[in-house]
């Protein structure tokens, strides 16, 4: 754990005395820097030895020696859309080059994703700085979105600067909150978790540090906003690639293969959907399975209101991949070093390339108003020559967002690239779901992996109990005791309390469901076991499954504001003794076995 700590603490930059939060820059005030937009060695030497500080923009990752060479022997500061790897970010700062944090307005983007990449991701990312360079034209709400991110810099750098007072203390007790807290920044989900939940658990470990250090408290927020940040999801589909979508209409998931045109294919059925790109004039397969270059798919499914869409983006990368020189296997020639080709076709033992697609930009939070596709990619040679690029996406992972649900409307989903390898050019469409009625949620519902469900679930149970089961399993290690209760995360009392009333009844909730939709040790779910009636129930229990860690995380956040007020949550009720169950059959009493509460179901 002490290695995993210095690899964390080496990408914080260090604390800067009497800092309030983070500098902004922008085009119209880039500081004491010269902003260059198209950027060239010669002119950025110029530049220096007119005694200037230029500042470049890199929209891409810098992570090739020539390119680090070329800005960072002239450049003053390098503001990053995406930053470099801990260790290039540290050869950065040794040159004396100003780290930044690109925060873009991007198409499709939200007001709070856009205030999680300006604090919690800049901050853990090693930023000393952000770079707005759209601060002129942001919106009311993306505006008010980078106040809150700069009040969420302020309390870090505040929690930093008690971290450091801690870890120069002569007192190892104390100087193990110190690691504590920078084991924290380090790890803690500012990618996925509540932003406001983010802020108020560093407030926590702060006044933890306060009390250890014998400092006063500061003056710190001990509440969400009282003004949630306002949302629109209102866009058009591919303004940004300035291409007009072309309308098909759908029969509805009847499994068979659609041409879109431009090589795009479109497929759905029961158990998911597809979008594949195909093409018969690019190069075959080679031995390693990957054709070169990248593919980007695109997929717009309908928001909330009309004219709001829910953006997603898909980065296929279709180049070989080693591994490197590596011992095969313990025991196995292990004196004998050879490249592992990771990157094979999908048929051969490694299986499903997943590795090479991620979603980008990630938008917002993924949650119950946002679902995580967990796309799979399959790559194959095509008879004729060529080859084929298929991501799928089960119906479990879009739960909450199927087609035809809504009774008498119409459903419209907008799929395309951004550049078909074919033409170069990129393709949309617009494709038109049948009418919704009240019969279409069966069909989608029976088709469910419930061993999928399985996998996903332990995760959000990860994510849940165990993180608060952390403390227990500390207990007895002499941490440094407080005059006033914490309820800073690994707070054994705090943690109690909060699993116990909060967390374990949500838990409960589930068991009625999870007894039955786990698979089984012969791989056969019980699920199928059950009448259409109990099924139909189960199925519309699962949303409180897949997004476990989502409410757990809204809870945290109102849990500590309440603890903060002096308050405490009050205890559930006592859970009700179940009878002993009979072994799982068609002519299994389910309800009342496990006492299915109906009233708590909803889809």
């Amino acid at each position: 754990m002490t290695a995993a700590l210095a690899v964390v603490s080496c990408g914080l930059p260090a604390a800067s005395a009497g800092a309030a939060s983070v500098e902004v820059f922008s085009p119209e005030k880039p500081g004491e820097f010269q902003f260059v937009k198209e950027p060239t060695p010669a002119r950025l030497e110029t530049l220096a030895a007119a005694g200037k500080a230029p500042l470049v923009e890199s929209a891409e990752l810098i992570d090739d020696a020539v390119a680090f060479t070329n800005f960072a022997r002239f450049a003053s500061a390098v503001a990053f859309d995406k930053l470099p790897r801990l260790n290039l970010l540290h050869s950065w700062k040794s040159l004396g080059v100003r780290v930044l944090k690109t925060a873009r307005l991007r198409h499709g983007g939200t007001a709070e994703y856009f205030r999680r990449e300006a604090g919690f991701i800049a901050f853990q990312g090693g930023a000393e700085g952000l770079w707005v360079p759209d601060a002129a034209t942001l919106p009311a709400n993306f505006r008010a979105a980078l106040e809150e991110a700069r009040e969420d810099w302020r309390i870090l750098l505040y929690l930093r600067g008690l971290r450091d007072k801690a870890a120069a203390s002569t007192d190892g007790i104390v100087r193990t909150d110190a690691n504590r807290v920078t084991y924290w920044f380090g790890y803690m989900p500012a990618e996925w978790e509540n932003p406001d939940c983010l802020r108020l658990e560093c407030v926590a470990w702060a006044r933890r540090l306060e009390q250890v250090l014998g400092l006063p408290a500061a003056n710190l927020p001990l509440a969400p906003p009282k003004t949630p940040l306002a949302e629109s999801l209102a866009l058009e589909p591919f303004a940004d690639l300035q291409v007009k979508p072309q309308e098909v209409t759908l029969k509805g998931p009847d499994g068979r293969t659609i041409r879109l045109g431009d090589g795009v294919e479109f497929r759905a059925d029961n158990v998911g959907f597809s979008l594949a790109f195909s093409t018969t004039n690019g190069p075959e397969l080679a031995k390693n399975g990957a054709p070169g270059g990248s593919l980007g798919f695109r997929i717009y499914l309908p928001g909330p209101q009309a004219g709001e869409w829910l953006p997603y983006r898909f980065h296929c990368d279709l180049e070989p991949f080693w591994s490197g020189p590596r011992a095969p296997a313990i025991g196995r020639g292990s004196f004998l070093f050879g490249t592992d080709e990771r990157f094979k076709p999908y048929s051969l033992a490694y299986g499903v390339p997943n590795i090479r697609i991620r979603t980008w930009p990630r938008l917002r939070s993924y949650g119950p108003d946002y679902p995580d596709m967990r796309p799979s990619l399959q790559l194959t040679p095509n008879e004729g020559g060529g080859w084929r690029a298929v991501m799928s996406v089960s119906w479990l992972a879009l739960y909450g967002h199927w087609p035809m649900q809504r009774p008498g409307e119409r459903d419209v989903w907008c799929v395309g690239i951004d550049r078909s390898p074919d033409t170069g050019r990129p393709a949309a469409f617009r494709l038109v779901w049948p009418r919704g009625h009240t019969g279409t949620f069966k069909p989608f519902a029976e088709r469910i992996n419930t061993g999928t469900l399985t996998e996903i679930y332990k995760t959000e149970l990860d994510r849940t109990i165990e993180v608060w089961s952390t403390a227990f399993r500390e207990r007895y290690y002499p941490f440094a005791k407080t005059a006033q209760p914490c309820f800073n995360r690994y707070d054994l009392e705090s943690d109690e309390m909060f699993r116990e009333r909060l967390v374990q009844p949500l838990v409960d909730a589930n068991d009625n469901a999870w007894q039955i939709v786990q698979t089984d040790k012969e791989h056969k779910p019980r699920l199928n076991l059950q009448s259409d009636a109990v099924k139909l129930d189960i199925w519309k229990m699962l949303g409180r499954m897949l997004y476990l860690s989502h409410e757990v995380g809204i809870r945290r956040r109102d849990y500590l504001a309440l603890r903060f007020a002096g308050r405490e949550p009050p205890e559930p009720p006592k859970k009700k003794e179940q009878r002993q169950q009979k072994p799982p059959g068609p002519e299994l009493d389910f309800g009342g076995g496990i006492d299915i509460q109906l009233d708590e179901m909803e889809f």
